[in-house]
């Protein structure tokens, strides 16, 4: 089964179980990473937020308390828990806590490769998720830009927008539609709000939005780039390097 960065932490006081355990992921699920073995619940807590496991192999006899009360020091645990105890009288308890499985010892290694499928199943889903999640706020993400008038601010879409040029303490704002906004604010104050929207400083006086560059030319110094607009903008040798790897990587 493929593994793509899963993580594990064991936690159990004897040191004959933690080994059984080790051995048999080494054994069935080499690219399960081990990160931690805990032998109390402190010690667990502490590893279960320093390493942030995906999975967490928990006993239920500790030294300090029981598995049980180092997931109630979570407001909602991190990590998929599959029990593994001597203990038979915990099921219906670990069924509440929604731990994914409960293995006996002495462990079956059938009984093993289940409970550790299931878990890396369930881990995967919430892998998937989460990316899910993040690309929706990302598509979803405002992209507004406050542009300084007269009576106020006027707001517009990044998307609007092809370039920005530099002009003293003052910065020429290019849009779409062909019209042009010439504000007093200096072009890195826009190259700080528009960064995270896909615009690429090629130069101290140009800011562009790499969405519209149509055509990149060799030249003297770093060459240059054609817009959208058909303008033909400069780019600064020292940036030359880091804007071409962006186009062709699609970083932006």
């Amino acid at each position: 089964m493929k593994i793509p960065g899963f993580s594990a932490l064991i936690v159990d006081d004897e040191a004959d179980a933690q080994r059984m355990i080790a051995l048999l992921l080494e054994e069935m699920f080499p690219r399960l990473e081990v990160l931690a073995i805990a032998g109390s619940v402190a010690e667990a807590s502490r590893e279960v937020t320093r390493c942030q496991p995906d999975i967490v192999f928990l006993d239920i006899q500790l030294p300090d308390g029981s598995g049980f009360d180092l997931l109630k020091r979570f407001p909602s645990f991190p990590a998929e828990v599959i029990f593994v105890t001597a203990y038979d009288s915990y099921g219906i308890q670990a069924v509440r806590a929604s731990a994914c499985d409960y293995i006996l010892k002495p462990v079956s290694k059938t009984d093993f490769r289940e409970a550790v499928n299931k878990a890396l199943g369930r881990a995967e889903r919430k892998q998937h998720e989460a990316a899910q999640l993040s690309a929706h706020h990302t598509a979803t993400e405002v992209k507004k830009v406050g542009i300084p008038n007269l009576t106020g601010y006027r707001f517009v879409d990044a998307n609007s927008i092809v370039r920005c040029e530099a002009d003293g303490h003052y910065t020429s704002i290019y849009f779409t539609d062909g019209t042009r906004a010439y504000v007093s604010r200096i072009l890195s104050h826009y190259e700080q709000e528009l960064g995270r929207f896909g615009f690429f400083r090629i130069h101290h006086k140009h800011l562009v939005n790499l969405n519209f560059i149509t055509a990149y030319s060799k030249g003297k110094g770093g060459g240059y780039v054609t817009m959208t607009d058909g303008t033909e903008l400069e780019v600064a040798t020292r940036k030359k390097s880091e804007l071409l790897k962006t186009l062709y990587q699609g970083e932006y």
